[in-house]
């Protein structure tokens, strides 16, 4: 299968905003169906459309289109994108297309496609809050520690790269944060600790939120530690214990946003295309997609792309900022 070639024009031209920002990331939302059902991430009683969500001839199409608009990197997402039918096929594809792939996964289903990730070189988030199980069970509402430890001791054991996704929370993991600093003393892991963000009914506060200034107090009382450069557009600030062999980071979303350097892009799991995490209007490209029309899917695209507004989809920090439910746009 012949890789896609980018157009630097359309780079230029039709992912670049109004802020000279060149949105060449895009995280697709491949299905908003999820077998956790995590505090800061499902609202109550949360339902997904069942009848509007993409097939994989949309996601391969639109993954072929966006990347001949200029996108360079691809990660794909849920709700658990590991229960997306083919996902094997979405990942070959995407490789196939000369884009650095990635996903993040909760990692419960993870060793049925171990092999093949590795094989694809496909990087790999996994959404890990607790090291305990019985606390486990509480975030999640699934008693699968075990399960999801035991793929990430399969890849740390073939030396693969690896990140765990760990959300802060006052008064329910905030106890765990040296405890999962203490990973990376002999493994070459990558924690990100990500401050809770607010999403529909997922009863978010400033209660509950702990800053990355606040984490980073935390662990520097334990260890010495030094700051590491991070790649450009990074959401992360990375940092290292001294002497360890895998390194750690903050992603200050709520309490210090780095909307400024945003280069992404989103489409969620029913065909729109978004900002960020915080647009919940956003365009519908499955029309386009599916009446085969890539001219005016390219003007449409071009045009949204252009409108993108500097910080949270443009709109102010609060309880209701959005509509969506995290498990419908992936972290």
């Amino acid at each position: 299968m012949h890789k896609t070639k980018t157009n630097s024009f359309f780079s230029k031209h039709y992912l670049c905003d109004k802020h000279n920002r060149v949105n060449t990331y895009l995280r697709i939302s491949l299905t908003p169906y999820c077998n956790f059902n995590c505090l800061y991430c499902k609202p109550l009683k949360y339902r997904p459309y069942r009848n509007h969500n993409m097939n994989i001839k949309d996601v391969l199409t639109l993954c072929r289109w966006m990347i001949s608009l200029g996108v360079e990197k691809i990660r794909f997402t849920g709700g658990e994108p590991l229960l997306f039918p083919n996902i094997v096929n979405v990942l070959e594809f995407s490789v196939s297309q000369g884009v650095e792939t990635a996903i993040t996964t909760n990692g419960f289903f993870l060793y049925k496609y171990i092999n093949d990730i590795m094989r694809l070189r496909i990087k790999v988030n996994i959404s890990l809050d607790t090291l305990d199980r019985k606390k486990f069970k509480k975030i999640s509402g699934v008693n699968g520690f075990d399960r999801v430890w035991e793929s990430i001791n399969r890849f740390m054991d073939q030396d693969y790269p690896l990140k765990l996704n760990v959300v802060v929370m006052k008064g329910i993991n905030d106890d765990e944060i040296i405890n999962f600093v203490n990973l990376t003393r002999d493994w070459k892991i990558h924690v990100r600790f990500i401050e809770f963000m607010p999403f529909n009914g997922n009863r978010w506060g400033w209660n509950y939120c702990m800053k990355g200034s606040e984490i980073l107090d935390i662990i520097r009382k334990h260890f010495p530690i030094e700051k590491l450069n991070d790649e450009p557009h990074s959401v992360a600030r990375s940092y290292r214990v001294s002497g360890f062999a895998g390194t750690f980071a903050v992603i200050t979303s709520v309490s210090e946003p780095f909307c400024h350097t945003c280069n992404r892009l989103r489409i969620s799991s029913t065909g729109k295309l978004l900002y960020c995490l915080f647009d919940d209007v956003g365009i519908d490209l499955l029309p386009f997609i599916r009446t085969n029309d890539f001219e005016r899917f390219k003007r449409t695209v071009g045009a949204y792309v252009r409108r993108k507004p500097l910080m949270r989809a443009g709109k102010e920090l609060n309880p209701e900022i959005t509509s969506f439910a995290m498990t419908e746009l992936g972290g």
